[in-house]
């Protein structure tokens, strides 16, 4: 009993300087000043941070391709994106993968596959980028690869741009016409970064300038697209290079979409001409799956065609990682080969969101 009393008159006494403590506390939670305004915009300066990773194995009936059989991390991005101003944004997209040296040499190293900054409204219609991008040349070679519907690149794309696509340094001007239909022309120069020399089409290793006009239309429950690409490199023989798109689109219910496609492409340098097409249909059943067919013809520079036919079946795991399954018969003067590539696609962060 004499200890309960004992506790009782000790926390009477200690009860004022408790209550004073908080009342303190309080004070300082009232006059401490914010913090500066220098860490707030700082803090609001930091870019939009992604990864995308894109692990493949191949399975080939060719006994020569070396990388058959075996697991393969073709390639991590790393994207570093952000407005710099309300109607300026920069991108940076690094790229992580295996590179071939012609000695038969390998070794992984980093390259700046984009970098750019864009100025959206310079008003009238007006906008630019400038800086290392994918070329706006068709309609898949501005398309990252995984963010395509199937694994390999359309026959004709890798033998005119080589399979890293058509890549440069350069600056895209952009017009929007004032027009009831959306009709989009944009006008570029380049200095080819890929194809390197000796890939592709003759001719790309130098200066390359072009023009894309593409007009799209809305139509019932979709959207119909035509677009054409005109390029013409520099020098006494330059390379010349046209391209026809054409894009169906359609949203039937709230997880499906139908989609057909198809582009044409002719090059000519020096007397070599060079044409190809491919045609890609795909069908989305559920939110998670998803069905392709794609076929390619294309003639090859080192004489000859590649006929192909590919049966595509993607399941989209999450919004940003994807399981797909490839299998394609192709024929080509090196005799015919079957291919079956299991494909895995995962993503962290905003950059890594389907784009098709």
């Amino acid at each position: 009993m004499r200890s309960l009393a004992l506790f009782l008159i000790s926390l009477l006494l200690a009860l004022p300087l408790i209550l004073a403590q908080q009342d303190e506390s309080a004070v300082e939670e009232e006059t401490t000043p914010p913090p500066p305004r220098g860490s707030v915009m700082r803090a609001l300066q930091l870019p939009e941070i992604s990864i995308v990773g894109n692990l493949q194995t191949l399975f080939s009936s060719n006994k020569e391709d070396e990388g058959r059989n075996m697991v393969k991390l073709e390639e991590i991005e790393l994207a570093l994106q952000s407005y710099i101003y309300p109607t300026i944004r920069g991108d940076v997209i690094l790229a992580f993968h295996e590179h071939t040296e012609p000695t038969g040499e390998k070794h992984t190293h980093a390259e700046v596959e984009e970098g750019y900054v864009s100025f959206l409204n310079l008003g009238k219609g007006f906008s630019l980028k400038a800086g290392r991008m994918r070329v706006g040349f068709g309609k898949e070679n501005p398309i990252h690869p995984h963010h395509r519907l199937y694994v390999d690149n359309p026959s004709v794309l890798t033998t005119l741009f080589s399979e890293h696509g058509l890549i440069g340094d350069g600056a895209t001007l952009s017009y929007l016409f004032p027009t009831k239909l959306y009709t989009h022309l944009d006008l570029a120069t380049w200095q080819v970064v890929t194809p390197e020399e000796g890939e592709g089409m003759p001719g790309l290793e130098k200066t390359f300038n072009t023009a894309r006009l593409w007009v799209s239309s809305p139509l019932r429950d979709g959207e119909l697209e035509m677009g054409i690409s005109v390029g013409r490199g520099a020098g006494d023989e330059p390379v010349k290079i046209w391209a026809l798109d054409g894009t169906f689109k359609r949203w039937p219910g709230a997880f499906g979409r139908d989609l057909l496609r198809m582009e044409i492409f002719s090059a000519n340098h020096s007397g070599l001409k060079v044409s190809g097409w491919y045609l890609l249909g795909a069908h989305k059943f559920t939110k998670y799956w998803e069905g392709a067919l794609r076929i390619d013809d294309s003639e090859l520079i080192s004489g000859g065609r590649e006929r192909a036919i590919s049966l595509v079946a993607s399941n989209y795991l999450t919004e940003t990682s994807i399981l797909r399954f490839q299998y394609q018969y192709s024929d080509s003067p090196n005799g015919a080969d079957n291919r079956l590539w299991v494909q895995v696609i995962f993503g962290m962060g905003p950059h890594a969101h389907p784009l098709e």
